[in-house]
């Protein structure tokens, strides 16, 4: 019985390793260091601006988070080119 299992997990194992594909992954650092207090907090702001327009739905609360938005948006390219 023992000597059948090891059979077909050998089995199974070398017929898994030639057809299913291996994943690849990039491992990246934890934090972006170009990554500031200030453009940290404007990103906070950010995220609140959105919660309230879709909570709200009103056209003037989404006009303020697309102004926030691009804002941020600037500021991290910004950012990163000054990094970089």
């Amino acid at each position: 019985m023992e000597k059948a299992l090891q059979l077909f997990n050998n089995l199974f194992l070398s017929l898994a390793d030639q057809h299913v594909p291996l994943r690849k992954f990039t491992v990246r650092s934890q934090k972006a260091s170009w990554i500031e207090e200030e453009l940290r907090e404007r990103m906070h702001e950010r995220d609140e601006l959105k919660q309230a327009a879709i909570g709200s739905k009103e056209t003037e609360k989404w006009q303020m988070f697309c102004v926030m938005r691009n804002k941020v948006t600037n500021l991290n390219r910004l950012k990163k080119k000054a990094h970089f």
